[in-house]
Formats: structure tokens, sequence, C-alpha cells
């Protein structure tokens, strides 16, 4: 019997112990505090336990849908796998799928890597065809954070000598459909004002994280400032992820989902304030505590006695890198503003309009490129002339002892515009090296330039002969500068500068500029102010210099982006709005029109004397006006006048006005914008612009219209200067004679 009762005793002990441990394994993996792309991740279920399951491709992460090849005898790939503070990690498990060479036999593997450990080797076998693996990451090896996945193919297609560089040595990978698959539950974040960059944390797993802003009434102007701040300061904190903002009335029942906001006085924020210990002397409080009923998502209360207090405690909350104590509640004693003269301007709007730019200004940073196939840097510039051309002066050094075919190539929009040698071992550097970009590669508005380094080893292996690699390394550094030189200025207001910048034109210093939101219908307010976030997050500043105004702007206004209802629009807007549909086309006719030239009458033989070439294709303008239903559109207008420029958010209802703008500001959308009209349905894809290309001439003013047009007919306008001179040359003598004689009338 004791033997029984021992028995029964021991087994007790294990079931306790094997609990124990089943509650600390989660504990153990879960630390985690880490910066991840929310937008790469899709939740795709939750099951009975809360634990969701989320796939991650590498289209996602590498934000491209090509293949990948890994190149050669020894190539590698990174990828960045993100792991989320706001989670608790289960399992993770790399799923790769592509298309291996047929040449590859068994040496040939490739080795898998986790924050540079060995988590797996995979035999790449050429007869196999097909690389289809799944293989487990262990938790364990994944830490807060990014962490680094490496995938290095070693390829071998003979066991003797080899040449490394060899074509028939690659590896493709198909970045649709290989991919990371991750199990994880919902984690609560400590209740500090010091973390409220986890609050608003960039590394959440949601496409379109949702902001609820509360009062306790319908918000006021003075409010409806203090909750633009707001959401600049949370825009801000998710950094690049476009948010989704509600703005509500506190009900007594709480969003479903994403963070909540509350505003109001201390009175209506008392019962919670009073759960922090707040004392009531305390007039303008910051606190954060988690939201009732959920311990996974938290509230932020801003309590102040007047909208004036209100607001400045909302500015300060907009300061997303002010250090804000490790404590559940703060109190404001003292905030002063500087003058909007003081403010800094946008540093991407003052890169579009300087004439010398340099890279630094355009987001790049001085890098060392390596290796043999080296992907290169690529970045954007604002072209605003006309028929300009643009100097680029490049700063670099190269590392020694490469083949004199390496070359560093700099690409305009796909086209080659010059080659830097890579082949002087007694310079092995280049101040100001000019290339230049002509007209003809530019185009108006955004251009790509590209450095592609071509990296070749002075020694390419085969026959047993020594292969390094070591050396292939060129150095770009930031101060390199682009040049605009001549040309025409456009003076046309266009959306994909305001998609860039968040300002249709060109401007050194911050002017003032009003937000005005047409009426206090909760959609038109969350549509103001989801848009408030995007360009918060596209000017990465708070937007000190815009004002909220409620209702239809003067026609003498300034500068102001106008949200809201077509029907609210002044009547020049509504009426720009119409005319931006009825624009010119040019239409290139079937065939070249000969006529009577010399070419149609000239023989053959004659023809190849005089090197004759067939008249070019003429072209003709077709105006179009177009009458369709669009009531179902959302409209984005930019277009200038006197007072300043207007950039204009408008549809038939304030509801479908909310779901155009929320998918306008997602990922795929708002880089669509350009020109000077664009119209997307919510549930589309695709945004239809007018682009400047096709804007009437009368758009870019009389020297830039006269430029134009004398480009595209160049013997009418030789012909019309001609006879501007003989015109001047007819009535210059006969006004100075009528001048002598009446300054000097005969006696």
């Amino acid at each position: 019997m004791n033997r029984w009762m021992l028995l029964a005793v021991l087994m007790g002990m294990a079931n306790t112990w094997a609990l124990q441990m089943s509650a600390e394994i989660p504990q153990r993996v879960t630390r985690t505090s880490s910066l991840v792309p929310p937008f790469l991740l899709k939740p795709l279920k939750v099951n009975p336990a809360n634990i969701e399951s989320t796939e991650l491709t590498f289209a996602e992460l590498f934000a491209e849908h090509d293949m990948a090849s890994l190149h050669g005898s020894d190539a590698s790939l990174s990828i960045t796998l993100p792991v989320s503070a706001r989670r608790n990690l289960h399992t993770a498990q790399l799923s790769l799928r592509g298309t291996l060479s047929n040449v590859l036999i068994a040496p040939s593997q490739l080795v898998v890597s986790v924050n540079e450990q060995v988590i797996g080797q995979l035999h790449l076998n050429g007869n196999a065809s097909k690389l289809n693996v799944d293989m487990p990451v262990p938790v364990g090896a994944l830490k807060p954070g990014y962490n680094r996945i490496r995938l290095q193919a070693i390829q071998h297609y003979g066991e003797g000598c080899e040449t490394p560089l060899a074509p028939e040595l690659w590896t493709q990978l198909d970045l649709e459909k290989s991919h990371f698959t991750l199990t994880s539950s919902a984690r609560s974040t400590p209740l500090l004002l010091d973390n409220l960059n986890q609050v608003f944390d960039k590394t959440t797993w949601l496409k379109r994280p949702e902001l609820h802003v509360l009062t306790h009434q319908a918000p006021t102007l003075g409010q409806l400032q203090a909750m633009s701040a707001v959401v600049q300061g949370v825009a801000l904190r998710y950094e690049y992820v476009p948010i989704k903002v509600f703005t509500e009335r506190y009900q007594e029942v709480w969003p479903a989902q994403g963070q909540v906001v509350l505003l109001g006085t201390r009175a209506e924020l008392a019962p919670w304030l009073a759960e922090l210990n707040v004392p009531s002397t305390e007039t303008a409080v910051l606190a954060v505590r988690a939201l009732p009923g959920d311990a996974t998502r938290n509230l932020v209360l801003l309590a102040a006695d007047d909208e004036a207090q209100l607001l400045r405690l909302a500015q300060v909350f907009a300061l997303h890198e002010l250090p804000l104590p490790n404590l559940a509640w703060v109190s404001l004693a003292k905030f002063d503003l500087p003058k909007l003269a003081n403010l800094p301007a946008v540093t991407a709007v003052r890169a579009a309009a300087q004439t010398v730019i340099p890279l630094q200004a355009l987001g790049y940073k001085t890098q060392t490129l390596r290796g043999f196939d080296v992907a290169g840097e690529s970045m954007n510039f604002w072209n605003d002339r006309w028929q300009g051309r643009v100097q680029m002066r490049v700063h670099l050094a190269y590392a020694a002892g490469m083949s004199p075919q390496s070359a560093m190539n700099v690409l305009v929009n796909n086209v080659l515009v010059g080659s830097i040698p890579l082949n002087d071992d007694k310079v092995g550097q280049y101040h100001d090296y000019s290339v230049s970009v002509p007209s003809t590669a530019l185009n108006a508005g955004w251009n790509k330039l590209e450095l592609k380094p071509v990296l070749i080893p002075l020694a390419q292996g085969g026959k047993c002969s020594p292969f390094f690699l070591g050396n292939l390394a060129v150095t770009v550094y930031d101060d390199s500068t682009l040049e605009r030189l001549g040309g025409s200025s456009l003076d046309e207001p266009d959306l994909s500068l305001f998609a860039h910048t968040g300002e249709v034109s060109l401007s050194l210093s911050p002017e003032p500029l009003t937000l005005a939101l047409l009426d206090n219908d909760v959609d038109t307010l969350s549509a103001g102010l989801t848009l408030v976030a995007k360009l918060t997050q596209v000017q990465k500043r708070p937007l000190w210099h815009v004002s909220l105004a409620l209702g239809a702007p003067d026609e003498q206004a300034g500068a102001a982006w106008v949200v809201g209802k077509k029907s609210l629009l002044p009547a020049a807007a509504q009426s720009h709005l119409v005319a931006s549909t009825h624009y010119a086309l040019p239409l290139p006719v079937a065939s070249a029109p000969l006529g009577n030239s010399a070419y149609t009458w000239l023989s053959p033989a004659w023809r190849d004397f005089f090197e004759l070439t067939p008249p070019a294709a003429q072209h003709t303008r077709a105006t179009v006006e177009l009458s369709a239903d669009l009531s179902e559109q959302v409209f984005a207008m930019a277009y200038a006048r006197r007072a300043g420029d207007w950039t204009v958010f408008s549809a038939e209802t304030p509801a479908l006005l909310a779901h155009g703008i929320d998918t306008l500001t997602g990922f795929g959308h708002w880089g669509q914008l350009n020109g000077k009209l664009a119209f997307w349905h919510p549930e589309d894809s695709v945004v239809h612009t007018i682009p400047v290309e096709v804007t009437p001439i009368s758009a870019f003013g009389l020297r830039g219209g006269l430029g134009i047009f004398a480009s595209q007919h160049p013997w009418f306008a030789l012909f019309a200067l001609l006879l501007l001179i003989a015109v001047l040359v007819w009535l210059i003598p006969r006004l100075l004679k009528l001048y002598r004689v009446r300054r000097h009338p005969a006696p």
C-alpha cells in the first residue's frame, strides 16, 4: 500500500514539474522588444488558444516580386526577419522554393544561418531541378528586433579545378513562394510613458493599425487642433506605418480593435486619473494605462482644464523623441513653441528646390559596395525644369587590384548616362568626377538615379589559378552632388511632389497652411486626420505650420489642404475640378504627311546624295471631354492660385471620402499620385492620374509655354521670329521719326 502511495506522490510531483516547465517555456521564448516593419506580416487566423499564424513572404521583405538569383561558387542572400515586441513567438519555419542549375553536383550546399549562427545545411542536387524545402527555425536563435537570415550558396559543377564565376553556377529563389511561417500570441507592454513607442509600435504586425481618438462631446475647433497634434505624435512613433484614424465620442464601450486616446477636461477624465493616483491639483496631465477589459491594449489620456492647455499638452505628445520618465503619468509645467519663421524647412522640399543638391539631401548615406554581384544604390531627385540638364559630380574611392573592366555606371531613368572607370591603381579616388545628364534623359518631376558598380577581379580563377574577391569594393560619398543647369521652370503644382514631400510646389521655408475640413461629420474628420498622419510621416516632423479650420476656405485664403464632400467645395475649386477632367492629348497620325516637301519630288539617288530622310509623323491635338458617372470615385487635385496653392481631396459623401483616403494612404496607392488630378475607387488597386506631360501648354506659364511650342514647331517658330524682326525693322524708324517730329517740330 505504501508503495502505491509513494508512486502516486512521485507522479503528482512529476505532473507539477511538467506544468511549471510548460509555463516557463513561453516566458523564455518571448522576452522581446523589437523593430518590425508592420506591413510585411499578414495575420491569417486565430485559434481558440489565441495563437495566430502569420506568413511572411520574401517578396514582402524585399518589396519586390522579381526572382532572386545566387551566382558563382560562393554567393549569399541576406534577409531581415522581424520579431515584434508585442508578440510572444512560439514557432518559426522557413520555406524555400526555387530552381536549381542542373549541373550542380553533390558538394554543393545551401547554408542557412540566423544572426551568424548556422541552423541548417541543405544539399543542392542539380538532378532535382527544383528547390522545395521546409525547415524549422529555432525560436531561441531569434532575438528581439531585426534578425539577419543569411542564405549562402556554395556551388560546384566539377570535382577538380573550376571557374568560380562560371555562368552555369546559379540557384534561383522564388520570392513570392519562399516564406516564413510564424505562430505567436499577443502580450501586454509595461504601462509607463517611456514605453509609448511600444504602445504605438512601428513593429506591429498589423497592416493598418487603428487609432481611435475619443472625446466626450462633439469636438470643438480647439479640440480638433489638439486631436491633430495627437495624431501627428502617433504617426511619428509608427514612423512609416500608415494608420487609420477614427474620431468618435466616448460611449462607455471601448473600440474592439486598435489603440485608444481619450482627450477631455480633468472632470471628464477623473475616473481614470483617480486610478493612477493623479493629484487633483495637476491641471495638464499625460497618462497611460491598460485599456479596461484588455490588458494587451493601451489607453492614453490627455486631460487639461482648457483648450489652450490641451493643445500644448498634445503638442508635447507630438514630440516623439522627447525622453519621458518611466512613470504612468506626468504633468506639463511649461511649453514654448518657436515662431514659424524659426522652424527648419522640410528637408525634401529644400532639396527639391535647390540648384545644387548633395546626395545626402536625397536620403543617401556614404556606403561601401562590395562583392562581385553587388546591386548598387538608387535614389530619386526632382526636376522642375523644361529642357534643362543635370551635372553630377561624383566623389568616390575604390580598392586597388581590380580588373581594368571595372567601372561605376551611372543611370538616370534606366538610361546609361556615364561610366566612371575604376582601373587606375595610382588614383584610387575621384573628386568631382563629372557626369552630364542630357535633357532627353530627364522627366518632368521625379527621376530615378542609379549607381551600379561593375566590380571584376583581376584573376577570375579557372585551371586552379588563385581567385580573390576581398578587394572588390567601391565607396560613394554622400557629398557627391547634382546640379541643375538651364531650362525653363515648370510652375504647375504636381501631386507627385506632394506625395514625396507634402507640398505641391517648391518652397525653401515653411509657410502657414490651413487644413480646411468642410464639415464636422465624423467621416470627414477621420479622413482629414488620417491625411494628417500620412503627411506627418512624409515630412518626418510635426506639422507646426498647419492650422485647422471648419468650413470652406475663403476664395482669397492662402495655401490650404481642403478635405470634404464635393457639394461643399468653394465654387472656384468645383469649377477647377470639372476643368481638370478636360485636357489636350497629343495623338500621332497614322502616317507621315509628305505634302510637297523636297523628299517627294526628288529621285532616290538625289535623296541619298543630300541625305534626306522622310518627314517625321505630325501630331494633332484632340480635346477629350468625358461624361461619366464618377459619383463613386474619390478625387485628389492640386492647382495653383495667386494667394497660395490648394490641394483638394473630395468625394460625393463623407463616408466615401474616408474610405478613399484610407485606401490612398496605404502601401501601393500613395506613390501613384501624379500630375494635377488623380481619382480612384476605394476598392481598386490603381490610382488614375492626369500627369504633367498631357497638361495644356498654358499651364507652364508664358516662358515655359513658348519654349514647349518652339520645340514642337521649330520652323513655324523661326518664321514667327523673322516676321517679328521684320516688323521691328519697319516700325522702329517710323517711331523714331515720329518722336523727332514731336520733340523737334519744323520752324
